[in-house]
């Protein structure tokens, strides 16, 4: 019985310690993020970068929804929680909307700033930009009773009726009450902040230069954030995570190693 407890204690220990470690990549990572300067395209070198200017296309395109001409777009869907739901889930009973699903255009687009531009891929990134467009509303226009409700905009339909089985499975899982869909577009000249890896393009075998480059989420620092504002959303989560990952991995090692040292010596 004390060898079962020994075994568990030093798999705590260690778990303890692999959280700990964790933690501490994250504060390095958040310091090496804090104390990185915002670089100009053209001295930008390969590793991690921050980076600020406009949206130059790589290709035109229309956003899905408001047909409004981007760079590049996001769709999220989400659906309005009814009073049985609340009942049935009070710990999340204050959040009013749940996520359906999230749909991204993917194309890549250029950051143009006053020395150069470089291309941006946007895939897997953290993006926190404004709402484009807003729509809410029941896709039947009926609800739960068949009671009459405001039917969700043609546009949003529209879109709806044009995605995969899947994803339309899911909004359909919710044509009985409000669903919200927002519209986030990233447009020609929009100004936008850029975190992430500098890397070397695949179809490039030539001399590093800024032209070589591409900014994307790396295999490395596993950064990749688009936004209006510097960095404040990722650096708030880096915070909230390593102080966790601190204060968990501490006390569950140090428990787990005082509980194993006390199976020894009783």
């Amino acid at each position: 019985m004390a060898y079962e407890g020994a075994n568990l204690f030093a798999m705590g220990f260690i778990s303890g310690l692999w959280i700990l470690y964790n933690g501490i990549k994250k504060y390095k990572l958040l310091q090496k993020i804090k104390n990185a300067p915002t670089s100009k395209v053209q001295s930008a070198a390969v590793g991690l970068v921050k980076l600020y200017g406009t949206v130059e296309p790589m290709e035109c395109q229309l956003s899905p929804i408001s047909k409004k001409s981007c760079a590049y777009w996001i769709i999220t869907g989400e659906y309005k929680i009814n009073f049985i739901d609340r009942i049935n889930n009070l710990y999340n009973g204050h959040r009013s909307w749940r996520p359906i699903c999230t749909i991204m255009s993917g194309n890549q687009f250029y950051l143009k700033d006053k020395t150069g531009k470089m291309i941006v891929d946007p895939n897997f990134a953290e993006v926190e930009i404004q709402i484009s467009n807003t729509y809410t509303g029941c896709i039947t226009g009926k609800g739960l009773f068949g009671e009459s409700h405001k039917k969700i905009d043609e546009s949003a339909l529209t879109f709806i009726n044009s995605l995969s089985d899947e994803s339309k499975k899911r909004f359909k899982t919710h044509k009985k009450g409000y669903i919200r869909i927002l519209e986030y577009c990233i447009a020609e000249k929009d100004s936008i902040y850029v975190l992430g890896d500098a890397e070397i393009r695949e179809d490039i075998h030539s001399l590093v230069g800024h032209e070589n480059l591409i900014v994307r989420k790396g295999k490395h620092d596993k950064i990749m954030y688009i936004g209006n504002s510097p960095d404040l959303k990722i650096i708030q989560s880096l915070t909230s995570s390593f102080k966790w990952n601190l204060g968990i991995g501490l006390v569950l090692s140090s428990v787990s190693l005082l509980l194993l040292l006390l199976i020894f010596l009783i």
